[in-house]
């Protein structure tokens, strides 16, 4: 099986449009729809054809708008070389982008002695209905997210940035699947050598097919760091998210045919940032960026930490804590590194078990999997009751955190990190915490430092990243930047 995003190397056949009509169909079918059973050609009365993919056009603006006007032009001025009256008719000469418009869902109108074929617009694919996002619900703010149509999310945004200084690029990927991407920018808002990054790097792609962002996602982010487990760029399927990132001067990437977009650059701050932070006070939404920041640091240390205190470290825990802790310890065959690991390891497959079953057995099937496990493993002497409260804490701190791809890294540092502090107990931890802030430091997001404004240390950057201060000051703050 391939690879979809190597480089095919298969050059379509081209050919000019002749002036004989029966050259054009045969053309048409020989070098592109050979073997297409779909093809429709409906030859007319008036030395014309009109060519289509029937499953791909809605028969209503053929009967409707096509054949009349057809019909109205031949009837009154006797002449078909004229273009017809219809809206969005486009022109071409050459067999190659004829066949690639047929394939978008247009009809190819053939006239006996015109050398250029004219293209209507009927697409009929359909198009799902504006739902709130599934995977970023919010209390407050909007309840509108993308769609598989990108000139829906398109729209979405337009709606509401109503700017000029709005830049949007158009660009096809894959030339099997021809997908369109958008490429969006606040012109004077982003900088320019930003958006001259991000630009390079999506034309620079070679790709048979492009099936979903993710595909993106690796092809840009491996440009800064090949092989990082964190996300040098973000997903989201929200329009108010990307406009709020636009705003701030960043790039967004939308894909035809899946309901999420890429934003970029982003910073490790930026991932615990959730759009309905705006909808409450500062006071109240600073609160909540610092409890997502606690759980970032729950969620990565939590479990190393304390087998770090009850297998190497017991005398830096109190006494009464550290013989309750022994106490229930007292009947499990198994090393703390081995328990976490366990519980860690089952508490995984029942989050990747309740993504897969239906949204009714989910909920239900993760919390009484979670019960049943967890109460059997303590009374049968596998687990103590501590480390399956350090897990739920962990599991719970995991879910805090807004970003996904943020979430899953976090979770496969965590299981580094218990390994680490099982051999070398909190030696392991700090040597790891070490490694892991090397790391960090020397990330950069379409070339911008990922710990910004951490390091390098800037000061009006942790205005609206770790705390999220008062309009008035955001505002006086993008008036004195630009």
């Amino acid at each position: 099986m391939g690879n979809p995003m190597a480089g095919d190397h298969f050059q379509y056949e081209d050919a000019p449009v002749s002036q004989t009509l029966k050259d054009n169909i045969s053309l048409l079918k020989q070098l592109y729809f050979l073997h297409a059973d779909d093809l429709n050609i409906q030859s007319l009365d008036f030395n014309c054809a009109l060519a289509y993919l029937k499953e791909l056009i809605d028969p209503a603006i053929i009967n409707e708008n096509v054949l009349p006007a057809i019909a109205r032009q031949a009837e009154g001025v006797r002449d078909t070389q004229k273009p017809l009256m219809l809206e969005g008719i486009r022109y071409a000469d050459s067999m190659r982008d004829i066949s690639l418009s047929i394939l978008n869902g247009d009809i190819a109108f053939f006239v006996e002695g015109q050398s250029r074929c004219q293209l209507i617009p009927s697409s009929k694919v359909s198009k799902r209905s504006l739902n709130e996002p599934s995977g970023e619900p919010t209390l407050r703010g909007s309840k509108v997210g993308f769609v598989e149509d990108i000139s829906t999310n398109i729209a979405l945004i337009r709606q509401r940035l109503k700017t000029p200084r709005l830049k949007l690029r158009k660009i096809e990927i894959g030339t099997l699947t021809r997908t369109s991407v958008a490429f969006l920018y606040i012109e004077s808002v982003a900088d320019a050598s930003l958006v001259e990054t991000g630009w390079m790097r999506l034309q620079s792609l070679n790709a048979i097919a492009l099936q979903a962002e993710q595909q993106l996602f690796e092809a840009i982010q491996k440009h800064d760091h090949k092989y990082s487990l964190f996300p040098l760029l973000d997903v989201t399927e929200r329009p108010d998210r990307i406009v709020g990132n636009l705003l701030k001067g960043h790039i967004a990437i939308l894909v035809d045919g899946t309901p999420f977009a890429i934003i970029g650059p982003v910073q490790l701050l930026t991932l615990i940032q959730s759009p309905e932070d705006y909808h409450f006070s500062p006071y109240l939404g600073s609160f909540i960026r610092l409890l997502r920041l606690l759980a970032i640091f729950i969620s990565l240390l939590l479990p190393s930490l304390y087998i770090a205190l009850t297998s190497f470290h017991q005398e830096m825990l109190p006494t009464k804590l550290a013989l309750s802790i022994q106490q229930g310890r007292v009947s499990v065959p198994f090393p703390s590194i081995m328990e976490a690991v366990f519980m860690e390891g089952a508490f995984e497959i029942l989050r990747e078990a309740g993504l897969r079953l239906p949204k009714m057995l989910s909920s239900t099937t993760s919390i009484v999997g979670g019960l049943i496990i967890g109460e059997a493993v303590v009374k049968a002497g596998i687990i103590s009751p501590q480390m399956v409260i350090v897990v739920a804490i962990t599991a719970l701190s995991s879910f805090i955190i807004p970003s996904y791809n943020l979430s899953v890294a976090l979770r496969l540092f965590r299981f580094m990190f218990i390994i680490l502090t099982g051999f070398f107990g909190a030696f392991g931890l700090m040597w790891g915490i070490m490694m892991l802030s090397m790391h960090l430091v020397g990330l950069r997001s379409l070339g911008e430092p990922y710990l910004d404004p951490i390091a390098p240390i800037r000061k009006n950057g942790f205005y609206d990243t770790i705390i999220r201060a008062p309009f008035s000051w955001l505002l006086s703050l993008a008036k004195k930047n630009s």
